[in-house]
């Protein structure tokens, strides 16, 4: 009763035998007497909607001309089976232990994650996101180091590594535990690296069912959504508390369409896409191994992911003007990918809308007038939301809006209208740094300058960056930059400096500000209260760190402005849907 029949077909004896899509049977499927001949049932679970594709806006990648050409992805887990659809474009790379024949250490799941993020088909829901994309392979059986693994890709040119493996959250995982991970990406922060969550579900209390590689901070956690694309998934694992709170995005993760690498139509061709992969659950037919199990699992959301990833690298090489080499850095890549995520249409296992957990606080100096402070930014299920592809490109198709990344100056402001007096650019993306607060003139900070804006304009600003983790004495030590995101409206006094004033904090009107203690992302969500001016800013509370100078974050925002088409239209958010306590 949990399936419903798509189509089935019976040839034999007794002839041709159909039954109506979407009813309820039990199908006796049989060889007739003349023999030679097979019965072929096909069944999906109920609520199955099939158009993973479309429900991530995967072609918005053609539409924007991007493909991922040029872009070397790395899969690190087994090899792929060959598969016409990935011909001529994956690359294995053997560290030479445990070497074996190159048929060897192959895996339908391989060739299930490395279809999803790049295969070619004339069909566009078995198309990959980013299908002209290069996949380089790492099966983890050749190499003696997860480390020696990471930097051979980072050699070969892979600025974008795919994880879709996982261990328990007590698990030891050697070069593929929090910490390396952390890292692997201070020392490479332009290499974007994407975990999937797990399959562990719902944590116990206030625990978490995420592990290693998913739990560092400095990586691009993925976890899935149902088969219809509507809620979380119910093996998707997430956490309810602790430094690793997780996951950042959701992305589908059930009866995912991607390559087979068995010929089970006998046409002798390796050209088949499946909703299942061989494993610990297959079935024999015709003497060849058809699989039985569904593709199912947040190994299948993570490579969503990264082949939107791969997209956003294939537009920055052909924007040489607004895109400079830092444009990929993967705090760029994780505020632009979380900050378009979409948050309407998709819910928590149990029913519950999209929500930051918030406190409402009163404003000291400003009488009788509260602020939302924002204590964990991303939903604990549904992260940012669920991948939006073609938002994510829209936003990155513009150009940095401030080329130079070096405000280290106490206070830096950026004006992000142009000296307009309304918004003129409806979202914006920037890789910037902020001073250190160990100076004696206090907090380093960034400003950015929205505009006037309007009572129940949308707004939605991203904010990532990395823990900083170097060996000092032979010891692995981690920094946790501790930077924060407010959204301020100017007061109304007249003679009111524009924007922040350290001399007089109070003088504008704060609106909403995060005041999460740990992680690498801090999000601000909320639909404006009033029509006034608003200025972003970026603070930095925290240390210099002590393995690098100012702190560097990627940030995304949406601008409200007026008549600027589909803004207003993709928010779907409102202060009252939020969780207040």
């Amino acid at each position: 009763d949990q399936y419903r029949v798509v189509a089935t077909l019976r040839v034999g004896s007794g002839g041709l035998v159909n039954t109506p899509a979407g009813s309820n049977v039990v199908i006796d499927a049989r060889t007739g007497a003349r023999g030679g001949q097979a019965a072929t049932l096909a069944v999906l679970p109920r609520g199955y909607n099939g158009d993973s594709r479309s429900a991530v806006n995967a072609g918005a990648g053609a539409a924007y001309g991007v493909s991922g050409r040029g872009v070397r992805v790395g899969v690190v887990e087994g090899n792929p089976f060959a598969h016409d659809s990935l011909a001529g474009r994956v690359v294995l790379r053997n560290g030479g232990l445990n070497a074996a024949p190159a048929g060897e250490h192959r895996s339908e799941h391989s060739l299930a994650v490395a279809g999803i993020i790049a295969a070619r088909s004339g069909d566009a829901q078995a198309r990959g996101i980013a299908p002209d994309a290069t996949i380089y392979s790492s099966a983890m059986a050749t190499w003696g180091s997860g480390f020696d693994l990471l930097n051979d890709l980072r050699r070969q040119g892979v600025r974008i590594v795919n994880m879709s493996f996982g261990f328990e959250p007590n698990q030891r995982a050697g070069d593929f535990g929090a910490t390396r991970i952390s890292q692997f990406v201070t020392s490479n922060p332009g290499i974007t690296v994407v975990a999937s969550a797990g399959n562990s579900g719902v944590p116990r209390g206030n625990s978490s069912t995420i592990g290693s590689p998913a739990v560092s901070g400095n990586v691009l956690a993925v976890g899935a959504v149902n088969r219809d694309f509507t809620a979380r998934a119910g093996f998707s694992s997430y956490s309810r508390g602790g430094v690793g709170r997780r996951p950042d995005i959701v992305a589908p993760g059930e009866y995912i369409l991607a390559p087979g690498a068995r010929d089970g139509d006998g046409n002798g061709q390796d050209d088949e896409f499946r909703r299942s992969f061989i494993g610990t659950d297959f079935d024999r037919f015709q003497g060849r191994d058809i699989s039985t199990g569904p593709i199912s699992g947040t190994s299948f959301a993570a490579p969503f992911v990264t082949g939107m990833v791969a997209l956003l690298h294939d537009l920055a090489s052909r924007q040489p003007q607004g895109h400079d080499a830092d444009s990929t850095d993967s705090r760029v890549m994780r505020a632009v990918v979380m900050n378009t995520a979409t948050t309407q249409n998709v819910r928590r296992s149990g029913g519950g809308a999209w929500s930051q957990d918030t406190t409402i606080y009163r404003m000291e100096g400003h009488e009788g007038r509260t602020t939302l402070g924002v204590d964990r930014s991303c939903d604990e299920q549904l992260g940012a939301g669920l991948l939006n592809v073609g938002r994510a490109i829209q936003m990155f198709s513009r150009a940095e809006l401030r080329g130079a990344d070096d405000a280290n100056e106490r206070h830096m402001r950026i004006d992000v209208t142009g000296g307009a007096a309304v918004p003129n650019v409806p979202m914006f993306w920037d890789r910037q740094a902020v001073a250190g607060a160990t100076q004696a003139d206090g907090v380093g900070m960034v400003e950015y300058m929205l505009g006037q804006a309007n009572h129940g304009w949308h707004f939605r600003s991203t904010m990532a960056w990395i823990d900083h983790t170097s060996l000092v004495n032979d010891q692995l030590v981690s920094q946790y930059s501790r930077l924060q995101l407010s959204l301020y409206m100017e007061g109304p006094d007249e003679g009111n400096t524009g924007g922040f004033d350290p001399a007089n904090p109070d003088a504008d009107l704060l609106i909403t500000a995060t005041f999460e203690m740990s992680g690498t992302v801090r999000m601000l969500d909320m639909v404006l209260p009033e029509t006034g001016t608003y200025y972003l800013l970026v603070t930095n509370q925290s240390q210099v760190p002590l393995f690098g100078g100012a702190p560097v974050y990627g940030i995304s925002a949406y601008i409200p402005a007026p008549g600027v088409a589909g803004v207003l239209a993709l928010a779907g958010m409102t202060v009252a849907r939020r969780r207040r306590r």
